[in-house]
């Protein structure tokens, strides 16, 4: 019905973004069937229906773009979202065999993943601070995102716009990341001096304090 009525309207279609989302953050040993059922449904049960019904439509109309956006946990480890995080590596892995299978019908499907980009239902759910102008949120951006400051709506927007537009028209099968350097610093943290891949000693030293007051 909602294709139908996009056709009906501007007679053809030209462009597909799918934006899936929603997660709750618990240690996978603590969920259940029903919370992965939901899961699987909201992030990948629907983009199977939303890509496979508008298909015919962006082959009828010469071609197209179909640009997915996922995030950056389908490239790592996401300790309390790990089915969510495996529902967006697996349309990663549906992007680019879509990507091979339709090429022919000149429709290029690509992937963006970004992070940390906080949104209303991230802050709910725990996943960012509340207070994200904090001075203790700030330096920790600071260290451990490479541009040093959380992403904003508009760069995630300008990256589908490149890979729906014609300026990506030999682009297909692939993931642009968009996360201010996070994925590629692996694990380095930055620093005044550089970068350094060990914590500072007296933040080490205050969460073995931390540590300590609990046992």
């Amino acid at each position: 019905m909602f294709f139908g009525a996009v056709t009906g309207r501007f007679e053809r279609l030209d462009i597909l973004v799918t934006v899936p989302g929603g997660t709750f953050t618990a240690a996978f040993t603590d969920t259940t069937r029903r919370g992965w059922d939901t899961l699987i449904a909201l992030n990948f049960t629907q983009i199977l229906d939303s890509i496979h019904v508008p298909i015919p439509l962006l082959r009828a109309g010469g071609g197209g773009s179909i640009v997915n956006v996922t995030s950056s946990e389908a490239h790592r480890a996401a300790p309390g979202v790990a089915v969510y995080a495996a529902m967006k590596a697996a349309i990663e892995n549906l992007s680019r065999t879509l990507a091979l299978e339709l090429a022919r019908d000149g429709i290029r499907v690509n992937c963006v993943a970004p992070d940390p980009f906080p949104t209303p239902n991230g802050i709910r759910v725990g996943a960012f601070p509340q207070d994200l102008e904090s001075e203790d949120v700030q330096t920790s951006n600071e260290v451990t995102i490479p541009l040093g400051r959380m992403g904003r709506a508009t760069e995630v927007a300008g990256a589908v716009l490149f890979l729906a537009s014609a300026l990506a028209t030999y682009v297909t099968g692939t993931t642009l990341i968009v996360d201010g350097g996070v994925l590629a610093a692996g694990g380095w943290y930055r620093r005044l001096d550089g970068y350094s891949n060990r914590l500072p000693s007296d933040v080490a030293t205050a969460l073995a304090l931390t540590a300590k007051s609990r046992e």
